[in-house]
């Protein structure tokens, strides 16, 4: 998905972590210090939320968090990745919605 400005835009859908951890283990894997649930780095921006969709699925779409991610490629595949390697490293389920979806770690997690 690419917005006006060029960027694209895409979203991660974590389990079994608070907003707040997830927060810290996304500044830590980009290394920046966060801004309330927000990251921000090399024009690539993270930001954890609650997920307005989580009662409304099973699979993945249905976890309680999504990280709205957006930047321009292809620094943001490159954070994603490194994003979910740290999230699914630290124990938690995490899994990508996007079009570059075959550049990412292990999809099914």
């Amino acid at each position: 998905m690419t917005d006006a400005g060029g960027s694209e835009y895409y979203a991660i859908y974590v389990a079994g972590a608070n907003r707040q951890t997830v927060t810290d283990l996304i500044a830590a894997a980009l290394d920046a210090a966060p801004s309330g649930y927000c990251v921000a780095r090399a024009g690539v921006d993270f930001e954890v939320r609650p997920n307005p969709d989580a009662a409304l699925a099973t699979d993945f779409i249905g976890r309680p968090l999504k990280i709205d991610a957006d930047g321009p490629m292809p620094a943001l595949a490159h954070a994603v990745a490194r994003v979910l390697t740290t999230v699914r490293t630290a124990g938690y389920q995490a899994t990508a919605a996007c079009d570059f979806e075959e550049q990412l770690p292990h999809q099914h997690q």
